[in-house]
């Protein structure tokens, strides 16, 4: 699974006040990242595998002390799959946004949401049931965001391509016990029926 992820994230900075009186009504200034401090995210996608958040070259500080930033990017992950109702199967896939750098952080999930409209869509084969996101905490560790997506498969594919046509060819079988002896079509017709099945099987394998 791929996404197109906007984060927004906003920390206070409290020995970065000033009174707007004293710089002429100014209420935000525009500082490089590398000048001031920034927390770490990363966002774990299983036991192995994270990647870290990429902050942008700028941010924004207002008089209150408050930094932010906003900021793209793609999460691409992979989703463990229970394929014992294929393919009427629905999926749960996971993934969680955590600090790692100290001090521990306190987080606050605000707002989220997910968004399939415009110009990003859905695969052909899956399309999304739910989506939720909580606040996790586990043992003795700080607060990480923990999102979940709930997709479906699309069963017209399977219905149109896979099931009709062995269903079909199930129901052909039996009519092989219609056709007169005389005729010497009886093993010629099976053979053809069950020849047509196992290269069916064999091409959707």
């Amino acid at each position: 699974m791929t996404l197109v992820a906007y984060f927004r994230l906003s920390w206070l900075h409290k020995e970065l006040t000033w009174n707007l009186s004293d710089y002429d009504g100014h209420s935000f200034l525009i500082l490089d990242t590398e000048s001031v401090w920034t927390p770490e995210f990363a966002v774990a996608i299983g036991d192995k595998d994270s990647f870290y958040i990429q902050f942008p070259k700028t941010l924004k500080l207002d008089s209150s002390g408050l930094l932010s930033f906003s900021h793209h990017q793609y999460i691409s992950f992979r989703c463990e799959m229970d394929l014992i109702k294929y393919p009427f199967d629905t999926q749960v896939c996971h993934f969680g946004l955590y600090p790692v750098a100290e001090p521990i952080l306190n987080l606050e999930l605000k707002y989220f949401s997910f968004n399939i409209t415009g110009i990003y869509h859905s695969t052909k084969e899956w399309y999304l049931v739910n989506s939720t996101q909580k606040m996790v905490r586990r043992g003795e560790l700080e607060n990480y965001v923990s999102f979940t997506f709930t997709v479906r498969r699309r069963l017209t594919y399977y219905v149109i391509l896979i099931i009709f046509p062995m269903v079909l060819t199930s129901l052909l079988i039996p009519l092989v016990f219609f056709i007169p002896a005389r005729s010497g079509e009886k093993m010629s017709y099976i053979v053809a029926i069950l020849t047509s099945s196992a290269i069916f099987i064999g091409l959707i394998r």
